[in-house]
């Protein structure tokens, strides 16, 4: 097996020296796409692979459009030109706990071709200590798609309609293995409540210039579920959760200012606030 991950990443170095370095612990090899990266992404994407040696690929995009699909695709083509065999699928502000480090990838290697393993989703709130529970969307998550065993039937591409936004799931793909117990892969974006609200705000503009047809209220609705605290209910992280990344945790910058409110700014400008009418941007612009 040769298990290769992929990581796209816009504008993450206030994260990224850590999940790429983490990701390094329970896969082969990385593919890291830098989408129009105007921080230091690339600085620091380029000193992890000058500490681990043939075992990081970096790709560039400048186009200042995210075009999901298109963009994981890429990283799968390039995957599949060095010899990958299995796939895993990992954003910058994803981090596998700490726990599962040492059995993950044996799971990976039991997948039947084409198959699919998913894992819990530990939603990190406001805080790296504390995680969503209860009853909510954000909450008991256990199908989050983390890796599979490639065959050339498996890709990623738009639907019929355009739509090419957090679609995870490749297409040709099937659930093989869930993993249900401690743990799973811990969601960084909700961890710092200023990052959260910016990052939905660009969600909202981004939609809504790509896909001008598409219902404002639907766009609306979708992306504020994400800042729906109703009923909030959180837990401490166990210890063995980030235990192996103590001496990690130095990479992650909580504080750094989110850059898609320069992002919103940018679209706001170009396109003019009526395009936007009816949407709200949580004062963000």
């Amino acid at each position: 097996m040769k298990l290769v991950a992929l990581m796209p990443c816009r504008n993450e170095d206030w994260v990224i020296g850590l999940s790429l370095r983490v990701v390094l612990k329970w896969a082969n090899e990385a593919v890291v796409l830098l989408h129009s990266c105007t921080d230091d992404s690339k600085k620091i994407v380029s000193d992890i692979a000058n500490e681990n040696p043939s075992r990081v690929h970096v790709l560039e995009n400048s186009d200042l459009v995210w075009r999901e699909m298109e963009q994981r695709q890429q990283m799968l083509d390039y995957a599949r030109s060095i010899g990958s065999t299995h796939i895993a699928i990992t954003d910058a502000d994803e981090v596998l706990t700490g726990n599962l480090l040492g059995s993950t990838a044996e799971q990976i290697k039991s997948l039947p071709s084409g198959g699919l393993m998913q894992t819990r989703m530990l939603c990190a709130w406001r805080s790296l200590t504390d995680y969503r529970s209860g009853n909510s969307v954000w909450s008991n998550r256990y199908d989050l798609a983390l890796a599979f065993h490639d065959n050339p039937n498996i890709r990623w591409s738009a639907k019929n309609d355009g739509y090419d936004h957090h679609q995870r799931n490749p297409l040709g793909s099937r659930p093989a293995f869930q993993y249900s117990g401690l743990g799973g892969v811990i969601h960084l974006q909700f961890a710092n409540w200023d990052r959260l609200v910016a990052k939905h705000a660009l969600y909202k503009m981004s939609e809504r210039v790509k896909f001008q047809s598409k219902n404002i209220e639907s766009i609306d609705r979708l992306y504020n579920l994400a800042l729906d605290e109703n009923g909030l209910q959180t837990t401490k992280m166990q210890d063995e959760i980030w235990g192996p990344y103590s001496d990690l945790l130095k990479y992650i910058d909580m504080d750094k200012t989110p850059w898609q409110i320069a992002e919103c700014e940018r679209l706001m400008k170009e396109h003019g606030k009526g395009t936007f009418e009816g949407l709200n941007l949580f004062g963000v612009v």
